[in-house]
């Protein structure tokens, strides 16, 4: 299950947000997430969800949801179909940004095309909201002095020298052995150390919006 918020909650708050600061955004970039605004993490994530879909697929979902992002491993003859990657090909990715049941469809930007609901080979999240915020705080900053389309950090430029991996869960297809003896998909955790955070913006009227941000594992980690 995932702990998505009413729909009618997140518009409250972001109209409140609005009405607030028309700058509230740009505000709890600069590294407030209080102040006279009112800008709370709660606050700032219930905005964000309305740009696109970031905590709803990186931080609202509890742990099966997580899981079922990952899919079902494609077999052809009896083995598991492999990425040049090394990664397991699956299919049937469960969106935990569905609010109409079990979905493995997506609804496309022009709202009238459903898709299916693509995973790559890790689905990750934050597991504290005021991490996430910190996160994107510190993105949304990078998008606003150069191209918002992609924005890239590392973990520990984000938050510091250290070991961050409590901050995040995550998981991937096990390729050696994708399924158990019970049919279950076999998934192993995510290893983050030395990751990076990656983040996706659109330009808006009233400056950028954040369509996703995710924590993905060093390159070559896995498998």
């Amino acid at each position: 299950m995932s702990t998505l918020p009413n729909t009618a909650s997140i518009a409250a708050a972001a109209a409140a947000l609005a009405a607030a600061t028309a700058h509230g955004i740009r505000l709890y970039r600069s590294g407030a997430t209080t102040g006279p605004a009112g800008l709370d993490t709660e606050r700032v994530i219930r905005a964000l969800a309305l740009q696109g879909h970031a905590p709803q697929r990186h931080l609202f979902p509890d742990t099966a949801a997580l899981k079922a992002r990952n899919g079902r491993p494609v077999y052809k003859d009896g083995s598991p179909k492999l990425k040049p990657s090394g990664h397991v090909r699956t299919r049937d990715h469960v969106d935990p940004a569905c609010d109409r049941g079990t979905c493995t469809k997506e609804v496309l930007p022009d709202k009238s095309t459903l898709s299916d609901h693509f995973c790559g080979d890790y689905a990750t999240k934050f597991r504290d909201p005021a991490d996430f915020v910190r996160a994107e705080a510190h993105l949304g900053e990078k998008a606003l002095r150069g191209s918002p389309d992609l924005v890239e950090a590392t973990i520990e430029e984000i938050f510091g020298p250290g070991d961050h991996t409590a901050r995040f869960e995550g998981y991937y297809v096990d390729p050696a052995n994708p399924k158990n003896a019970d049919g279950s998909i076999n998934l192993l955790p995510v290893d983050l150390r030395g990751g990076h955070i990656s983040a996706i913006y659109k330009q808006a009227p009233d400056g950028i919006w954040l369509l996703t941000m995710h924590p993905s594992p060093q390159d070559e980690r896995h498998p």
